[in-house]
């Protein structure tokens, strides 16, 4: 699996991304359209994103999802359905520290576990249906 967080830097001349093109250009990973912009404020301590049940996570058949971080610290948990590469990313982002972006492409099982309290946007590309959503096993690390 290829390495999907990376650290947005502000005033950036190249391809990298700030939410403001993230909403005027519509692109919420993979080069597909946005679909859904949500907005969690905070996440409290001890929560998840994306686990329906502890030690599970979900993804998508086709569907994109692009995290933004804003503040907080939290465990990004990714497995790759078909290698079963899994990943657990700490964020840690104290004041004036830049966001980082995590992009999950389709097939790559997520679940965001907050340690403190955590500000986050997702951006999605398709409607999350109960069609396109899967639960798969993801322990914490």
């Amino acid at each position: 699996m290829e390495t999907i967080v990376t650290r947005i830097r502000s005033g950036h001349t190249n391809n990298r991304r700030t939410i403001w093109d993230l909403i005027q250009r519509g692109d919420a990973g993979g080069g597909l359209p946005l679909y859904q912009l949500s907005w969690f404020d905070p996440v409290h301590s001890g929560a998840q994103i994306g686990g329906a049940r502890l030690g599970f996570g979900h993804y998508h058949e086709r569907m994109w999802e692009t995290y933004l971080i804003l503040s907080g610290s939290c465990v990004m948990s990714l497995k790759n359905i078909d290698t079963k590469t899994i990943i657990h990313e700490t964020i840690d982002i104290k004041d004036g520290d830049a966001p980082w972006r995590i992009e999950i492409p389709p097939r790559v099982a997520h679940r965001l576990t907050a340690m403190t309290a955590t500000r986050l946007l997702i951006a999605a590309t398709g409607e999350q249906s109960l069609g396109d959503t899967f639960e798969t096993e993801l322990q914490l690390p």
